[in-house]
Parts: C-alpha cells; structure tokens; sequence
C-alpha cells in the first residue's frame, strides 16, 4: 500500500527547500562566499532532486502547481526572519494560491 500524495508532499518539500535557500541568499547579502551563501546552495539543489524525483509519483498538471507554494513559504520565512510585512492582500493570495494547488491537486486522485 502506497501513499497516494506522495508526490505532492515532496514537491511541497522540495518548494520549501526552496524558498529556503532564498532566504539564505537574502541573509548571505549577494554572492559573496559565506555559511548562508552555502547552505543556499544546498538547499537550492535538494529541492531540484527532489522535484524531479516527485514527478515518479504524479502528473504533472497535478504537481506543477504545488511548486506554487514556494512562494507562500516564502512569504512566511520572510516575515519571520526579515521581519517583512505580511498584509491582508496577501494574505488573500495565500488563500488563492493554496486554493488553486488544492483543486489542481485534486487531479492525482
């Protein structure tokens, strides 16, 4: 018995990993050799394996837009270490995009 949203779960990953590294790049302050810069790095390539391994287990009509995500996890990073401003606007796109990656996602089934 499989898991049936297995491949949703690790492109959803794979955006976190993501939006991580730019966060990291964001704190490195450019190109720069540095701690941050390196584990942007990492991070960065991690979520690309990882996105090409998710496509094993799904369409990609369904797991493309689950990459949408990235910038929801972004967001959230953002405001709790750059201390950015997370406004009612977007928290409405939070909304629509999440409510976009859900019907879509739906597709898998």
């Amino acid at each position: 018995m499989s898991f049936p949203y297995k491949g949703i779960l690790i492109m959803s990953v794979a955006a976190l990993l993501a939006a991580t590294g730019q966060l990291l790049f964001k704190l490195a302050g450019g190109f720069a050799p540095s701690f941050y810069f390196a584990f942007g790095m990492l991070c960065y390539a991690a979520g690309a394996v990882l996105m090409v391994y998710a496509y094993r287990f799904g369409k990609l009509l369904s797991l493309n837009p689950v990459l949408s995500l990235g910038y929801i996890f972004a967001l959230i990073l953002g405001g709790l270490f750059l201390q950015e401003e997370i406004s009612e606007l977007k928290i409405l796109a939070i909304i629509l995009i999440c409510t976009g990656v859900l019907l879509l996602g739906k597709e898998n089934d």
